[in-house]
């Protein structure tokens, strides 16, 4: 639905501005990558946010190390697979906590202001190393989220 939605969109532009869709291709295909990716997941939370926090970090990795069209296609590409990981950190961190899930379905909530210490932290890197050196700052972060999409399948629920 969602590419059928973005080809509508891009339809209605190439009339308007003349996109040549070869300028668009990556994008397409990052799109149906993850299409085929939910689909594959069958939508399980774990198994998604795995499956997308790995790419995001393989796409973080080709930034740091491409400049020009292949970093500017990669940044976009992490913004795609980014997109749907909230739902799933969020259904996993109250997932079988039983009757507490009330108590603590504010604290992934209360856990957002804490993503602003990753952009200072990954400011000092680019102010000492530099811009392509600093995204290995976000990839640690990824790392912890594909690690949290394995441990989300070995999960038990609370039972008290």
């Amino acid at each position: 639905m969602a590419l059928v939605a973005f080809l509508l969109i891009f339809v209605a532009n190439y009339a308007e501005n003349d996109i040549v869709m070869t300028t668009i291709l990556p994008l397409l295909v990052f799109v149906v990558v993850a299409f085929i990716l939910l689909v594959a997941a069958k939508s399980i939370p774990y198994k998604t946010l795995y499956h997308f926090a790995s790419i995001v970090i393989v796409l973080l990795s080709i930034n740091s190390f491409f400049t020009g069209e292949v970093a500017f296609w990669s940044v976009l590409g992490i913004g795609i697979f980014h997109a749907i990981m909230w739902s799933n950190i969020f259904t996993l961190s109250i997932d079988g906590l039983g009757r507490y899930t009330d108590q603590h379905f504010s604290l992934p909530v209360m856990m957002i202001p804490g993503g602003a210490v990753i952009p200072s932290v990954q400011g000092l890197v680019v102010d000492g190393f530099g811009v392509r050196v600093s995204f290995i700052v976000p990839v640690f972060g990824y790392l912890y989220l594909v690690y949290f999409g394995l441990a989300g399948r070995k999960m038990e629920k609370v039972t008290v």
